[in-house]
C-alpha cells in the first residue's frame, strides 16, 4: 500500500512529507503539491481507495461537508470519511460510496482502509455508486437547479 497525497497548500504538504520520512514511510508516500484543478482531478481519480479525514476544531467542521469527499464522488473514487453527521449523511449513508472512521483513531482508520482494500468487488460498488450519487444530486448543475428552486431571490416560487 502506498500513499499519494494529491494537491495540498504548499507548507502542509511539506511537513505531511517531513512526517512521512520521519517515520520510514517516504519511499512508500507520493506528494503532488498545489496542482490547477484539471490536473488535481486527473490525478484523484487514479486513487483507489480516497481519504476525506479531518480532525474536528469546531462546530462548524461537524455540520459542513469537504470539498475533497465530492472531489472524489465526481471521479468515482470510494472513500474513508470521518464520522462526522453531514458527512456520514451524504456519503455513507445517501450514496453508499464511502465508510466512516474517527478520524483521530489510527485503528478505526485502518479497519475502513483495510476493508475496502480486501474487497475490490465493494470498491467498484462504490465507486459507481459515487458518480451516479454526483451526477443525480451533487454537482454544480443539479446544485444550482435546487438553489434557484429553492427561494425567490433565485427564480423560485
Amino acid at each position: 500500500m502506498k500513499l499519494f497525497v494529491v494537491g495540498g497548500l504548499t507548507k502542509k504538504v511539506a511537513a505531511a512529507a517531513a512526517l512521512a520520512a520521519e517515520k520510514g514511510l517516504g519511499e512508500r508516500a507520493a506528494f503532488t503539491g498545489p496542482l490547477p484543478t484539471a490536473e488535481y482531478l486527473r490525478r484523484v481519480a487514479v486513487l483507489d481507495i480516497g481519504l476525506a479525514l479531518f480532525h474536528l476544531t469546531s462546530a462548524n467542521q461537524r455540520y459542513v461537508v469537504p470539498l475533497k469527499m465530492f472531489d472524489y464522488m465526481g471521479v468515482g473514487v470510494p472513500a474513508v470519511v470521518s464520522d462526522f453527521p453531514s458527512m456520514r449523511r451524504i456519503a455513507v449513508e445517501g450514496c453508499g460510496c464511502a465508510v466512516p472512521a474517527d478520524s483521530r483513531d489510527p485503528a478505526s482508520i485502518r479497519a475502513a482502509v483495510d476493508g475496502l482494500v480486501r474487497d475490490p468487488d465493494r470498491r467498484r460498488a462504490m465507486a459507481a455508486a459515487a458518480v451516479r450519487c454526483f451526477e443525480a444530486t451533487y454537482c454544480w448543475e443539479r446544485q444550482e437547479e435546487a438553489l434557484r428552486a429553492s427561494h425567490p431571490v433565485f427564480g423560485g416560487s
